[in-house]
């Protein structure tokens, strides 16, 4: 079954090539397939994937990664609490590791995290932080990757958050219950409609509704 899928992946990417070497497509169109092939490759050839949590702050991003490793990795709060991006990988240790700008790599324990990740703590010097897990999922090849808050818009977060899309091969967009036609949500898939790839939305909160029903405003 799995040589069966690879057999069939490796179809669509030459067709997929053959479309773009024929030139008959807009540039846009040429440009989302080029990524697109890029992505496929890269996980072929690694057999990693790396998974983007994205969503407003508060809205569960790091409950929904502490569930789904089973383990209360990273710290949440209502409040603001990442300002750069965490990611979460394979490793037979328990260990965090701050990389920096200049290429300086520092260990320090995961009650130093939020030194370094937190909104008003995280310093311009810090380029990413890496914690490494020993976990089932985590050996297949899967890279989680906990972004900033998509409702905080400054240089910081948006650099983040960009450079996080732009590496993941898919997308996971957190969105708490009370926040579906939220302006800032809104504004933010808007401007990041034509970057965002495969994602799947997650609906989250849902237990704060009082008849469990979910109500969306479609006119927005």
């Amino acid at each position: 079954m799995i040589m069966e899928k690879n057999k069939l992946v490796i179809t669509s990417l030459k067709a997929l090539e053959s479309l773009r070497e024929k030139n008959v497509l807009e540039p846009t169109i040429n440009n989302v397939i080029e990524k697109a092939i890029s992505k496929v490759e890269d996980i072929m050839t690694n057999n990693k994937v790396r998974i983007a949590i994205i969503g407003e702050f508060s809205s569960g991003k790091s409950t929904f990664i502490n569930a789904f490793l089973r383990k209360p990795l990273l710290s949440y709060a209502d409040e603001p609490t990442t300002a750069i991006n965490t990611y979460i990988t394979y490793g037979k240790e328990e260990k965090t590791m701050v990389f920096y700008k200049n290429g300086q790599v520092k260990t320090v324990s995961s009650k130093e995290l939020e030194r370094y990740t937190k909104e008003g703590q995280a310093k311009g010097n810090v380029n990413k932080v890496v914690i490494t897990y020993k976990n089932e999922y985590l050996e297949k090849g899967i890279t989680l990757i906990d972004t900033p808050g998509a409702n905080i818009d400054n240089h910081l977060h948006n650099t983040q958050r960009t450079n996080a899309i732009k590496e993941c091969s898919m997308g996971i967009f957190i969105i708490s219950v009370n926040s579906l036609t939220s302006k800032s949500f809104i504004d933010f898939l808007e401007k990041n409609k034509n970057s965002l790839g495969k994602f799947v939305f997650v609906i989250n909160k849902c237990d704060l509704l009082e008849d469990g029903e979910i109500n969306i405003d479609t006119t927005i």
